[in-house]
């Protein structure tokens, strides 16, 4: 691995969102070449497994970039003077607790499968976090999305299938991180009109049955905020078929 490819670690909250800026670049540029590898019979796998290696060397840059963000090395180094009284430290005097990690990782997850659409990469990530923290994946993911555009949500509906078929996800984690975003949705939805589709749509991804959409539909008290969703739930279904159909017909 070519220690040029890293950035060093910088005093600033902003140079580190450019440092990760860039080290998702190089993280989509060697995906792209690895994808030109495994078209040629003749390149060695051994070269597409150093390529990879190279990949998991960056996303580990990142994460220690992102890690520190909020750590001392951060903070400005501020000499009093004689004739002033010293400055209140402005630097956290605790480390981060467990679940602020876990948070801050999902975070970086999220904007990680949005930047270069890595499915297998989420779904590896959350097999390395806590199954308590699932739902919180799930509520960013969902949040993030139901504000954004068709094609994003597309992204979003093909990730949580795929974690729903590879069961890294239960269900539990499905509908306590949905139940959060119902309540964000209520936030959001007069200015976001799409939001509500876009919800239902996530639900039938995740495929919640009958009784579980009931269950977290019934605590909201806006019929036409429902309806909407439920909407929304069904051209998922009706989409589906659709494109089953079209499959079994080839």
């Amino acid at each position: 691995m070519d220690p040029a490819v890293f950035y060093p670690i910088t005093c600033s909250a902003c140079d580190c969102k450019n440092q990760i800026n860039g080290q998702l670049q190089l993280i989509s540029s060697l995906r792209a070449r690895i994808d030109v590898l495994e078209t040629d019979s003749h390149t060695k796998n051994q070269n597409i497994n150093k390529l990879r290696q190279e990949i998991n060397d960056l996303k580990n840059s990142i994460q220690s970039i992102y890690d520190n963000i909020d750590e001392p090395s951060f903070a400005p180094r501020i000499t009093p003077s004689e004739s002033q009284a010293p400055v209140k430290s402005t630097v956290p005097e605790h480390a981060l607790t467990p679940e602020e990690l876990a948070i801050k990782r999902i975070n970086f997850m999220v904007e990680e499968y949005f930047s270069i659409l890595d499915v297998q990469g989420v779904i590896l990530d959350l097999k390395d976090i806590r199954v308590e923290y699932h739902a919180k994946a799930i509520e960013l993911f969902a949040n993030k999305v139901i504000e954004q555009n068709q094609r994003d949500l597309d992204n979003v509906i093909e990730l949580f299938k795929d974690i729903v078929y590879t069961e890294t996800c239960d269900t539990d984690a499905f509908k306590d991180g949905f139940s959060r975003t119902l309540d964000f949705l209520m936030d959001i939805c007069i200015d976001k009109p799409m939001a509500c589709s876009f919800t239902g749509q996530l639900l039938f991804s995740a495929g919640l049955d009958y009784r579980d959409i009931t269950s977290l539909l019934k605590p909201l008290d806006d019929d036409k905020l429902i309806e909407k969703i439920i909407r929304g739930y069904a051209n998922a279904l009706k989409n589906d078929v659709v494109n089953l159909t079209i499959i079994f017909m080839h």
